[in-house]
């Protein structure tokens, strides 16, 4: 009994919930009733004899009769000719369909999000003017190399001037870097405060040195470019446990305790340390990405990757970190990723050549700031900063074993 009742009762529901949305919109034609009979028409479908027949003739039936309703109604009495509620319709029953077959976690989840899309309908037609042809642009060529370039690319590692190198693997950072990029920048357009901190965050994780470097060009004082540091170094961190955590999960989960720490130590210092960063700190770029600098950090991930694939000792691993992490850490920490995954180094040397990319980030973007300023010796303390959390979360990982 059970069994039928509380699947019943969330079809209900769900259709309910869409029909409230559509109800408090003001929508004249079907409300709370109507969309909560249609999900429940769906779920009762999947438990007839014939489900596929039933299922079929009833999404069928349902969206004639949506749309013939509302064409009458609407050209009797002038309301338009929207077609959300036509296809909203159809889409309930569906839901009840899913919950019959035993989605109801899938069904719910995209229930709640259409009626989030449903709600906010006013913001989004705001936020869809504020989209610009270049930011429109940069969304297709995304789309294409996230989805449409997939299945072109060779499933099996291929070699590269001796060295073996996983494309797929290739892909899924350069997608990921790519993404977080698109973040950063529509936080940065659509967020009225804190925006500036969350692109530095977000910018760091593609590459903490182009995003000091844009910020540099705007600020104009060593007090607000030694916030920038302190937090695009957090950033990188951030980024860098990101990365680990979708392409080696296994590293991420040891090396998390020790790369956190100097992410929090770089947090800590940026919210005493210095003032706080702004919208009006931040570069406006047109473009979410540049596909410019895509290329440039693909082509330096895949160097780094083909370095780390030649034969080495652990103090070369550690060499070949430390020079990396001078042009991007994110390159080095998804490369110690892939070593890790095929068994190549061991934890403990993954770790620390990660900490040591790391400390050379900073480094780099300690001795940019420091160019622009150079009598300014409170600029290196990023610098000091990374060697000595870099050097505790050593130890703390070795004293957790």
């Amino acid at each position: 009994m059970p069994e039928f009742f509380f699947p019943a009762l969330l079809a209900l529901a769900l259709g309910g919930l869409i029909g409230l949305e559509r109800e408090r919109s003001g929508h004249p034609l079907m409300g709370v009733r109507s969309f909560a009979l249609c999900g429940l028409l769906g779920f009762l479908a999947t438990v007839l004899p014939v489900a596929e027949w039933a299922i079929l003739i009833g999404f069928a039936g349902i969206f004639l009769l949506s749309a013939l309703v509302y064409h009458l109604k609407s050209e009797r009495r002038g309301l338009g000719h929207g077609i959300t509620t036509i296809v909203m319709l159809p889409l309930t029953f569906l839901f009840g369909v899913l919950v019959g077959l035993n989605l109801r976690l899938e069904a719910a989840a995209v229930a709640i999000v259409v009626t989030f899309l449903l709600a906010e309908k006013s913001y989004l037609h705001h936020v869809a003017k504020m989209v610009t042809r270049e930011e429109l642009t940069d969304l297709l060529v995304f789309a294409v190399l996230a989805f449409i370039a997939h299945p072109f690319i060779p499933k099996t590692p291929v070699v590269i001037l001796g060295s073996v190198l996983s494309l797929q693997y290739v892909w899924e950072v350069i997608t990921l870097i790519t993404a977080i990029s698109f973040c950063s920048h529509v936080l940065l357009k659509f967020t009225k405060e804190r925006g500036a901190e969350m692109a530095a965050l977000l910018g760091a994780a593609v590459s903490s040195l182009a995003t000091l470097a844009l910020f540099s060009h705007k600020i104009k004082d060593e007090k607000h470019l030694l916030s920038v540091n302190l937090l695009v170094s957090a950033g990188t961190i951030a980024g860098s446990l990101v990365v680990l955590l979708i392409v080696a999960p296994g590293l991420f989960e040891k090396a998390f305790i020790p790369l956190s720490l100097m992410g929090v130590v770089f947090l800590g210092a940026y919210m005493t340390l210095g003032p706080r960063l702004r919208n009006k700190d931040a570069p406006v770029e047109a473009h979410a990405f540049s596909l410019a600098f895509i290329a440039k950090f693909t082509a330096v991930f895949v160097a780094v990757g083909l370095i780390f694939n030649l034969p080495h000792t652990g103090s070369g691993l550690l060499a070949y970190s430390f020079l990396g992490g001078l042009l991007s850490s994110t390159s080095v920490l998804a490369s110690l990723g892939y070593l890790h995954l095929a068994g190549q180094v061991s934890t403990a040397t993954a770790i620390q050549a990660a900490i040591a990319s790391l400390i050379a980030s900073s480094l780099a973007k300690s001795a940019l700031t420091v160019a622009k300023y150079p009598r300014q010796v409170e600029l290196w303390t990023p610098a000091v900063l990374a060697v000595l959390s870099g050097a505790i979360g050593w130890f703390l990982f070795q004293a957790l074993g």
